[in-house]
């Protein structure tokens, strides 16, 4: 059962991954076609958002490949057969061969670049969730002052139509 779902995670993180990565393909397509109409700071986002989705999906991948080499390289089975082997000389004293030792030490590395990964891929989500905040702020404020702008050139016109009316 842990296998079974340990391959289904690994063919749903490899799906999203491909999804995601063919979606921001297109978006530097339409980039590359709306350079011109867009400000440079929207380029600009545009641009990093593109490189740091790519990049997660290049880190989910590269995760979705560490989980399966868990188990192809047999990483997992290794250990069950330790934490059994632990289980029955629990009490009588007896260490572990020097291979044994390297063996936990090597599985133990592998889980760490694993988890290494895992945390890459929360900065990188991080640092877009930042980044579309600022985006968001950046084009609510010149709305903001598009809105102000607009008022300042129709509250005259306004005031002068209604004094017109008030005096006829």
């Amino acid at each position: 059962m842990e296998r079974t779902v340990a391959w289904v995670v690994v063919g749903v993180t490899v799906a999203a991954a491909v999804a995601l990565g063919y979606r921001q393909l297109r978006v530097w397509q339409w980039l590359k076609q709306h350079e011109v109409s867009l400000s440079p700071e929207d380029v600009n986002y545009h641009r990093w958002s593109i490189g740091r989705r790519l990049a997660g999906c290049f880190l989910l991948l590269l995760l979705a490949a560490m989980i399966a080499g868990i188990y192809v390289f047999e990483i997992a089975n290794g250990l069950d057969d330790l934490v059994v082997l632990g289980q029955q000389v629990k009490g009588t004293g007896q260490k572990m061969t020097p291979d044994q030792e390297a063996f936990v030490y090597h599985a133990l590395r592998y889980v760490a670049c694993l988890l290494l990964v895992l945390m890459a891929i929360f900065f990188l989500v991080g640092w877009d969730i930042l980044a579309i905040r600022q985006f968001g702020l950046r084009h609510r404020h010149r709305i903001r002052e598009d809105r102000r702008a607009m008022l300042e050139r129709q509250l005259p016109l306004l005031y002068a139509e209604r004094r017109a009316m008030r005096e006829e």
